[in-house]
């Protein structure tokens, strides 16, 4: 492990190849058994499944939206946009222009 590379860092480089080689498995297991993803993919139950799934998306998003609004418009709207505007971007700005300066 070289210095700048913490243990997270590894782990999660990782993870990633894992996640890749099980992917890379996954797929020829599939095409072994020749099973037809697409066929499972498009059939009527798992079309039906992901309406319903959409459905409650929708309304849970609608629940959400009806509470959240209020409050962001009532209470949290402005100290939000006054940190953006006069801290955050100026910080961000601050420190492109320190990056800009430093490039040949």
């Amino acid at each position: 492990m070289t210095p700048k590379q913490t243990w997270y860092t590894k782990t999660r480089q990782r993870g990633f190849l894992n996640l890749l080689w099980l992917f890379i498995l996954f797929a020829l297991v599939v095409t072994y058994l020749n099973i037809d993803v697409r066929g499972i993919v498009d059939s009527p139950e798992v079309q039906q499944g992901g309406s319903e799934v959409k459905k409650i998306s929708k309304t849970i998003w609608q629940a959400l939206k009806s509470i959240l609004m209020p409050i962001w418009e009532n209470y949290l709207s402005k100290p939000v946009l006054y940190f953006w505007n006069n801290i955050f971007i100026d910080f961000i700005w601050e420190g492109f222009k320190n990056i800009q300066s430093k490039t040949p």
